[in-house]
């Protein structure tokens, strides 16, 4: 149905300005979508009328434009001698969807009442058209957006469990070489024990043969000896003698390792096994001009391996006396705390680094002393003391204040019925 028009145009709002989306013709009896013009741009209408429905949402309508009313002096309708123009905002709920301008140049007052109606109902039904492909637009826009977020989705997790399959790969397989190489070192280690073990023991057999015809000759069982034959068997028994303790301590500490140690408690006297331990120290200490002193608070009679706490306290008097300089001072103290045999070995020495004491009880270590005290040694007598303490149910440990202030070692054997006696 005609209504009154010779041309039309839908304007649409983009990106904050308003464009000519769509354009009709009566006399070319067509009406198609174009590119986006911005009006101003354009000059096919009046934007001051589209900009003003654009502000007020009132509908304009201009029977002659170009000599009457508030845009008679429009320079578009100025331009054009513009007659008759209808100009409706497309309103859905209030709000602005877009403009339908109108222009008849042939006729004044073209748009008449009945026509206004109808374009009226058309605007509504626009407005409502434009409302529903905005929001298929929109659903439209958002589809894309989700498909495109599940396909990247989908690639990222692809990608990750492509991932996952190869740190699997790579963790199953460094897993099993670590597996191999701890197997590895475990077999070489128990190598080493019992190398150790045979070592020690074919070497303690000749040792002893040494050591007992050694004796003999110097004993003069064979014949006299004279003065340089007697100091020379000396120092040959001595250097023997220090032999066959580092392979008794080797021997030691490779049943430790193999946990083949055992031990035989018996009833002993234990402020005797304290005095026997300081009188086989007393020559070094007394070289050094250092003073022992004693304070025993236990029962006679404890039940323990006499032999391997003598070497415990021997190992802990020893290395007191290495590390302590001349006219020093070694304190031994031995109580019983609730039911505990404890010893305490102290003494006014070089002391120890606060993170050197967790290493005081691994085999083989020989911590920085400085070089004024030096001292030789397997590095083994104190793993071997923990290992004895610990086969009769107790601890060893140590502390210090600091280097220069001295050091403590103490171990402690519990002590359950039975094996703490009264004579």
């Amino acid at each position: 149905e005609n209504a009154g028009a010779q041309k039309g145009f839908l304007v649409l709002k983009k990106n904050g300005e308003w464009v000519i989306e769509a354009r009709g013709y009566v006399d070319k009896a067509e009406a198609k979508a174009q590119k986006s013009m911005i009006i101003e741009k354009k000059d096919a209408l009046s934007s001051g009328v589209v900009n003003y429905v654009a502000r007020t949402h009132d509908i304009v309508i201009l029977d002659d434009a170009a000599n009457q009313g508030a845009f008679a002096n429009d320079p578009y309708i100025k331009k054009n001698n513009t007659k008759s123009v209808l100009c409706a905002p497309l309103l859905y709920q209030d709000r602005l969807r877009g403009i339908i301008y109108m222009e008849n140049n042939l006729t004044i007052g073209a748009f008449t009442r009945d026509r206004v109606q109808i374009l009226e109902i058309l605007a509504a039904q626009a407005a409502i058209s434009l409302e529903n492909a905005t929001f298929y637009e929109t659903l439209n826009n958002l589809n894309l957006s989700l498909n495109k977020e599940i396909d990247v989705r989908k690639r990222a997790e692809e990608a990750l469990r492509s991932l996952n399959e190869t740190l699997e790969q790579r963790v199953l397989e460094r897993t099993v070489q670590l597996e191999k190489a701890n197997e590895s070192l475990k077999q070489a280690d128990r190598l080493k024990d019992e190398f150790l073990s045979i070592i020690t023991h074919e070497l303690r057999s000749p040792l002893n043969a040494i050591l007992g015809f050694a004796s003999v000759l110097d004993d003069e069982v064979l014949g006299p000896l004279n003065d340089q034959q007697h100091a020379s068997l000396s120092k040959l028994i001595k250097g023997a003698d220090r032999l066959l303790l580092l392979i008794n301590d080797l021997l030691d500490f490779a049943k430790i390792r193999a946990g083949r140690f055992t031990i035989s408690p018996e009833e002993t006297s234990y402020d005797s096994l304290v005095a026997e331990a300081v009188e086989s120290m007393a020559p070094l200490a007394k070289a050094k001009k250092l003073s022992i002193d004693t304070e025993v608070r236990v029962p006679q009679k404890v039940i323990i391996d006499p032999r391997y706490i003598t070497q415990v306290l021997v190992n802990l008097l020893s290395n007191s006396i290495k590390f302590t300089p001349p006219e020093g001072k070694i304190h031994i103290r031995a109580f019983v705390r609730g039911e505990d045999l404890v010893t305490e070995v102290q003494d006014t020495g070089i002391g120890i680094k606060s993170e050197d004491l967790s290493r005081l009880f691994s085999p083989f270590q020989q911590l920085e002393a400085g070089l004024a005290y030096k001292v030789g040694g397997t590095g083994l007598g104190l793993s071997i003391s923990k290992g004895i303490v610990e086969a009769h149910g107790g601890t060893i440990t140590a502390d210090s204040p600091g280097p220069g202030k001295g050091s403590t070692f103490w171990f402690r054997i519990p002590l359950t019925s039975g094996r703490l006696r009264n004579p």
